[in-house]
Order: C-alpha cells, then sequence, then structure tokens
C-alpha cells in the first residue's frame, strides 16, 4: 500500500531525511513465492546470517526484486496486542444477532389428486404427491430451515405424521406455527431462499403468488424471499419424474427490543 504518513530516517531522535513519499510503501501479507525461489531465499540468509523483516524482504536479498501489487486498506497487518480488536476487520464468528438454518423435503408422485400445493398454491398436474398433509414440500422445507436455525427438533416432532389431527392439514398454517415458535424464541425472519426442483408441472408462472403467500406466513417482506424452481435434467428421482424436491436456506435476525 502506497505510505501515508510522513516517513522519516532519524539520527539521534532527530530527522536526518525525509525520503519522498510517492516511492515508499507498506508491505502487506499474505506474500507468494515459488516454493523453490522463497526456499532456496531463506537458505541463503541462514547462511549469511540475514533476518529479513518478512518474506519479501529475504526473497529480495537473495533471489530478485519481489514484485509489487495493489493491496487493501482493509488488510490490517496483526503485529502487536492492540491490533486485535474491535475496529479490526474480523474473521467470521458466530454472531448471537442473526442464525442461519437449512431445510429439505421430498415427496414422490402417487396421490389421487389432480393438482399439487406449493407455498399455498395449488398447480395443476396429472397426479398429487403421497402426504400426511397436504403435501406441500416447499413450506415443509421452510419449516425445517427455521427449526434448524433455532437448534430445535425437526417438522416430524411438532407435526407427527402418525396424528390424525395432521391429516390433509393445511402447510401453511402448521409455518404460521414455526414462525410464532421463532418470533417467542425472539428471532424473525431475515431472507429466505428456496430451490424447488420438478420435471413437472412447470411452476414459473406460480411464484409470484407463492412468495406473496410466503411474505404473509413468514410476517417479512416480499423483497426478503427468493423462490426459484429448476428440473434435475432427467436425472435421479426427480428427472425420472417420480417426486419433487425442495432445499431452503434462511437467515433470522434476532428482534430488538
Amino acid at each position: 500500500m502506497p505510505v501515508t504518513d510522513t516517513v522519516v530516517i532519524a539520527k539521534r531522535e532527530s530527522v536526518d531525511n525525509v525520503p519522498e513519499r510517492n516511492s515508499l510503501y507498506s508491505v502487506q501479507t499474505p506474500q507468494g513465492f515459488y516454493t523453490k525461489d522463497i526456499k532456496r531465499a531463506y537458505n541463503m540468509a541462514k547462511l549469511n546470517g540475514f533476518e529479513g523483516t518478512d518474506d519479501s524482504s529475504v526473497y529480495s536479498k537473495f533471489i530478485k526484486p519481489a514484485h509489487l501489487y495493489l493491496g487493501e486498506i482493509e488488510n490490517k497487518k496483526l503485529t502487536y496486542k492492540q491490533d486485535f480488536n474491535a475496529t479490526t476487520p474480523p474473521t467470521f464468528i458466530a454472531d448471537e444477532k442473526i442464525k442461519i438454518g437449512y431445510g429439505v423435503d421430498v415427496h414422490a408422485f402417487g396421490g389421487e389428486e389432480n393438482f399439487i400445493t406449493l407455498c399455498g398454491v395449488q398447480i395443476a398436474n396429472d397426479k398429487g404427491l403421497v402426504a400426511h398433509s397436504d403435501g406441500d414440500i416447499a413450506v415443509h422445507a421452510i419449516m425445517d430451515a427455521i427449526l434448524s436455525a433455532l437448534a430445535l427438533k425437526d417438522i416430524g416432532h411438532y407435526f407427527p405424521d402418525t396424528d390424525e389431527k395432521y391429516k390433509d392439514a393445511n402447510s401453511i398454517k402448521m409455518l404460521e406455527k414455526v414462525v410464532e415458535i421463532a418470533l417467542d424464541k425472539g428471532y424473525s425472519v431475515g431472507n429466505l431462499s428456496l430451490t424447488i426442483q420438478a420435471e413437472r408441472p412447470k411452476l414459473a408462472p406460480n411464484i409470484d403468488k407463492m412468495i406473496e403467500n410466503l411474505a404473509i406466513s413468514l410476517q417479512t417482506d416480499k423483497q426478503n424471499i427468493g423462490v426459484a424452481a429448476g428440473t434435475c435434467e432427467k436425472l435421479g428421482f426427480v428427472g425420472e419424474g417420480l417426486g419433487i424436491c425442495a432445499t431452503c436456506a434462511v437467515i433470522l435476525k434476532r428482534n430488538t427490543k
């Protein structure tokens, strides 16, 4: 990085010389070299009793002048204890203000209905999905993502398929109960990314309505919800038309009081 401070050469605690600042640079790390060259440089430094201040000084002394590349001002060099403070750009650490969750659900075709339900939208199809509830795999994936972000058990614990109460249940209503659980724990949906893989039916015409339904149930703005649909290029059980798969990633944010 170009030096912004004035740098001086001092003798006996007095300024002896002020080099031209436009020729001065501070050298950051990491630095990169061909392995054989940097090893050779350090071997020669050891033989000559030379102690460089960093790799580039050793390399430049015994191999050739190191080439400079423009760095980034945010790349602060950590040398002294005080360098490790709250103003230092941190590596990622767990933040109690956000939680990340991931959910997956799969259902097979075989239901007697002539439609499937995704995000509360009924979409015409030659077969329905085999399920205890309404088979809304997109919503099920979202529910599991939220519960996993909260380190809770999956939807099978809260809505068991052995309970007749949930026979043909509306998954959107179940999602709203999961959102209530999150709110009780102090978290709400920050943003959500949902992907649905299906060879049939075509989902694109229904995505806007799906997002609208989710925004209401998740109590968030539509711009915080992403829904993508695609096929599996005839590969796997989805590609063979045997079923549908949904995956969801969600970020929950802690509500401020």
